[in-house]
């Protein structure tokens, strides 16, 4: 009796307020269906009525549809030949609630004989809070996880109140565009990664990870976590080719690169591990690129003033290069400076220091 579709778009959650969870959603619009293109499994094409309803039949369907779109599903138990007047208003006032918006609806007969696996699991576990009576709204997870019931007794406020909670144990709704959007990113990430193009995969693979937050349990966020581990090796052969600029002493160029790695790779592993080795303080006796002791390293701290006379700071000196020179502060901070700029005398001990590096002596 009842035809079933899913929108073109949904209206998200309008707000959900204190702990009790209250939420006021708007009422979607009524549109045809459209095909919903998945990375994996293949294709989803839900079936189309105004209703927004799934039927019995097509729980399986619906339960791809909740993955897919990353919404919880409400599931009614009722009779369509019930004689109670009250049950039929409940029936109706339950397939309108715009309240539901936010999640893929099946419609289960009590004609249709065996109850489908997923509304056994959610009756189960909601015991005596579903009442005697029908009709009931179960509302879970397309894993059969149970967010709540909401009763043939309940009330507005009741079935308002109960929607909230479950959303808030849900962990939080993508809208149907996004996630529909996010697939496709998906598919798009796993093409470029296959023809070489690295850079397009990662932007498209950093737009799936930042929408992780509102919700990580979403299917498409385990197949990004498939992909992690070919990101993460990739990351690491960028971040080994900084490890070599260090170790030359090409300090300038390590931290641009750096900054590009943790840039490219925001929120993988990798961009984590590109800010430690940013933020790393070189040992005493090793700064990053500096010379190691008895090949020209200064052990100790002293004054260094520029030409004006007004700037000092105290560090001792780790590098002479092309005209620069690379000072440690006790912190471990690294600076660099023009040798032109500093003092006469600054200028002289840098020479009689790169003199004794030159020749294998430290200063």
């Amino acid at each position: 009796m009842y035809r079933v579709t899913w929108l073109r778009s949904m209206a998200a959650v309008a707000a959900v307020l204190g702990a009790a969870g209250f939420v006021a959603a708007q009422a979607p619009p009524e549109a045809a269906g459209q095909n919903i293109a998945a990375a994996e499994p293949g294709q989803l094409v839900p079936p189309r009525s105004p209703s927004g309803w799934y039927t019995t039949a097509e729980m399986e369907h619906a339960a791809q549809a909740a993955v897919t779109l990353g919404l919880p599903m409400a599931v009614m138990l009722t009779d369509p030949n019930s004689s109670c007047p009250k049950c039929r208003v409940k029936t109706q006032e339950f397939m309108r609630a715009r309240e539901l918006s936010p999640f893929v609806r099946v419609l289960v007969s009590t004609q249709d004989g065996a109850a489908p696996a997923l509304l056994a699991k959610l009756r189960q576990e909601a015991g005596n809070r579903a009442g005697r009576f029908i009709p009931m709204l179960f509302l879970g997870t397309s894993k059969g996880e149970y967010l709540g019931v909401i009763p043939y007794e309940s009330d507005r406020p009741q079935l308002v109140n109960a929607v909230g909670v479950a959303l808030t144990q849900f962990g939080g709704v993508v809208p149907p565009d996004q996630m529909m959007g996010l697939w496709k990113k998906l598919a798009n990430a796993r093409r470029f990664w296959s023809e070489g193009k690295t850079m397009p995969a990662l932007r498209a693979y950093q737009d799936i990870k930042r929408a992780e937050a509102v919700n990580p349990r979403l299917a498409i966020f385990a197949e990004l976590q498939r992909d992690e581990p070919q990101i993460v090796a990739r990351g690491e052969e960028d971040l080994e080719a900084v490890r070599q600029l260090l170790a030359a002493g090409d300090h300038r160029k390590a931290r641009v690169e750096l900054a590009t790695i943790r840039r490219q790779y925001m929120g993988f592993q990798t961009a984590e591990d590109a800010k430690a080795l940013q933020e790393a303080k070189p040992a005493p006796d090793a700064a990053a690129g500096a010379p190691q002791a008895g090949a020209g390293a200064s052990d100790s701290l002293r004054t260094w003033t520029d030409a004006t006379g007004e700037h000092r700071i105290e560090a001792k000196l780790v590098d002479v290069r092309k005209g620069w020179v690379q000072l440690q502060r006790d912190s471990g901070k690294l600076v660099s400076l023009p040798i032109a700029r500093l003092s006469e005398p600054d200028q002289q001990y840098v020479a009689r220091w790169e003199s004794e590096r030159d020749a294998g002596e430290s200063p």
